[in-house]
């Protein structure tokens, strides 16, 4: 399948809104998506990520387009769902 600069750019402007008006994660949710075997699609700052670990209201993220890892507040997540 060919994907255009066009139709990515569609898919990217409309991955932003939708992010933009999801509701932040919370604990429960966070704990269900590491303990779940599906992939699912989570965001902080609009950067693809996965959840390494929970510790109460923190999450530690490690980045999938970077080689980075991070602390962050599990309310600051969101899931493209």
């Amino acid at each position: 399948m060919h994907i255009t600069n066009l139709n990515f750019f569609h898919y990217y402007v409309c991955e932003l809104v939708y992010l933009e008006r999801n509701d932040f994660m919370n604990s429960k949710r966070a704990f269900e998506i590491v303990n779940n075997k599906e992939i699912c699609d989570v965001f902080y700052n609009n950067e693809p990520v996965w959840i390494q670990e929970l510790n109460n209201d923190k999450a530690t993220i490690g980045f999938m387009n970077l080689n980075e890892v991070e602390n962050v507040n599990i309310e600051d997540l969101k899931e493209w769902q």
